[in-house]
C-alpha cells in the first residue's frame, strides 16, 4: 500500500518537536500537579486558622455568659440577704408586738379591764398590727435583668 504524498517525506525536526512538545505538556502536567497540591495545603491551614478564630469566639461568649451568671448569682443572693433580713425584722417586730400585747392583757387583767379593741370612730390611727393571714413581708420588685450589648 502507497503512503500519500504528505506523509512520505516527514522533515527531520518533525520528529523533535513532537518529542519537545510531549516533554513541555509532562512538565506543564507536574507544575499544575504541584500547584494543586500546594492549593490544598494552603486551604487546609486556612481552615484550620479559621477553626482555631471560631473556637476562641467560642470561648469568649462562653466566658462571657460566665461572667453574667455569676453577677445574676450574687444579685439573687443579694436579694436572698436582704428578704432573711427584712423577714427577720418582721418576726423581731411581730414578737416585741405580740409581747407588747401580752403586757397590755396582763395589766388590763390585774386592773379589771378587758383591753378595747380599736375603734375607728374614736381612733383616728387604727392599731398598725397587721390582720391574721395578712402578709407582712412585701418583696421587693425584682433588679433589671442585664442585656447583652
Amino acid at each position: 500500500m502507497a503512503q500519500p504524498p504528505e506523509f512520505q517525506a516527514a522533515p527531520p525536526w518533525l520528529g523533535w518537536f513532537q518529542l519537545g512538545l510531549s516533554s513541555m505538556l509532562a512538565v506543564l502536567f507536574l507544575v499544575m500537579l504541584a500547584w494543586s497540591r500546594e492549593q490544598g495545603r494552603d486551604l487546609r491551614q486556612l481552615r484550620m486558622r479559621v477553626e482555631t478564630l471560631e473556637s476562641s469566639s467560642s470561648l469568649e461568649k462562653a466566658a462571657d455568659q460566665n461572667g453574667q451568671l455569676r453577677t445574676l448569682t450574687q444579685r439573687f443572693e443579694q436579694l436572698e440577704a436582704r428578704a432573711t433580713e427584712q423577714l427577720e425584722r418582721s418576726e423581731a417586730e411581730r414578737l416585741r408586738l405580740q409581747q407588747l400585747l401580752v403586757e397590755m392583757r396582763e395589766r388590763a387583767g390585774s386592773s379589771g379591764q378587758q383591753p378595747r379593741e380599736a375603734d375607728p370612730a374614736r381612733d383616728p390611727q387604727p392599731s398598725r398590727l397587721p390582720t391574721p393571714g395578712a402578709s407582712v413581708l412585701q418583696p421587693p420588685p425584682p433588679p433589671p435583668i442585664p442585656t447583652q450589648p
